[in-house]
């Protein structure tokens, strides 16, 4: 019975519940039995406070999941160029590119297993602990183990994210010159890079397939699917889109965020070593410089984690007030006292 109301939608929950009470009433007769729904009619009292929240915590997943993918990846690139030399040593020893990538597979799942492990086990632990403090308040008795659900869908996401993170840093080994491997007496940072390019040798813009794939489908979003919300009064179909403006909003200023990277840098090495001699301060701005694509990761990271704890926190504030303000307003009094004839 209550996993019916267990949807962040209220539209499923209508429709799971009336299903049910029509096929009762059908069966015992209409004109037998007279009909309540005053659960359905809670419910319905906090339908968009409960779709905002599916909202904050379908923006937390997916912020969670690029975070990881992220981390992932920078773990690996770190390693492939570190390990440049053994890399180039077991290529020379005969190590066929198949193996090279099972050996990184290997490696970003020696991440992501034991996060998985860890992380249900914290999940049971915490939802014992919630199950049982909603039980106390409401006295309505929840199952507190995970669900097959819930573990199908971490278990496809542990496979799913170290994948996604392993193929740049597979292309970047695969791509690494085995003379340059081997070469331990320089450097494999390159402060300047050189491309020349031929305009008869243009190949396909991947770029330009994602940004122009990107605005067709904005397009759709906007001139489509918002008014077909609006006439249906499909509030859901319209958080949802609003679920995806919100990320775009945040990738976004983590991306101009990255364009004050180099001066920032620039400012905190003026300010933290301010007696240091002009020599010593520019050998420490090229070095930045040099290290800047390495650094850029970092930069993602601490962008998004710092955009996600400030939206997590605005979002939670604004759905709880804007909840209370609404409870108040439908009572009309911080407390309301109703007499058993009906009168306030």
């Amino acid at each position: 019975r209550i996993n019916a109301y267990l949807s962040s939608n209220y539209d499923i929950i209508q429709q799971s519940v009336t299903s049910f009470s029509s096929s009762c009433l059908y069966t015992m007769g209409f004109n037998a039995i007279q009909t309540s729904l005053p659960t359905l009619s809670g419910v319905y009292s906090t339908r968009f406070f409960g779709l905002f929240l599916g909202l904050i915590l379908n923006i937390i997943v997916i912020i969670l999941l690029f975070l990881s993918i992220l981390l992932i990846y920078s773990l690996l690139m770190i390693s492939v160029e570190t390990k440049t030399f053994q890399l180039g040593m077991l290529r020379m020893m005969g190590t066929t590119r198949v193996a090279l990538v099972q050996l990184l597979l290997f490696q970003a799942f020696s991440y992501a297993i034991p996060s998985w492990v860890i992380g249900l086990v914290l999940a049971q632990i915490a939802s014992v602990g919630v199950f049982i403090g909603i039980e106390s308040i409401t006295g309505v008795a929840i199952s507190p183990l995970l669900t097959p659900n819930a573990i199908g869908t971490a278990t496809g996401l542990i496979i799913l994210i170290p994948v996604v993170a392993s193929i740049l840093p597979i292309r970047s080994a695969l791509n690494q010159n085995l003379q340059d491997s081997l070469d331990v007496r320089h450097s494999k940072t390159k402060a300047v890079k050189i491309s020349i390019s031929r305009s008869e040798n243009s190949q396909f813009s991947g770029i330009l397939l994602m940004v122009g794939i990107f605005l067709t489908v904005f397009g759709f979003g906007t001139y489509f699917i918002v008014p077909l919300s609006l006439l249906t009064f499909n509030f859901a179909l319209l958080l949802n889109l609003f679920f995806l403006l919100l990320l775009g909003m945040i990738l976004g200023l983590v991306v101009l965020a990255l364009n004050f990277e180099t001066p920032l840098e620039k400012f905190l090495v003026f300010v933290i070593f301010p007696w240091e001699k002009k020599a010593i301060t520019k050998i420490l701005i090229k070095n930045l410089i040099a290290h800047k694509e390495r650094n850029r990761k970092t930069s993602i990271m601490y962008a998004l984690s710092l955009g996600f704890i400030i939206f997590v926190n605005v979002a939670y504030s604004v759905t709880i007030n804007s909840f209370t303000y609404g409870m108040q307003r439908s009572q009309g009094s911080f407390l309301q006292v109703q007499a058993p004839s009906g009168r306030n």
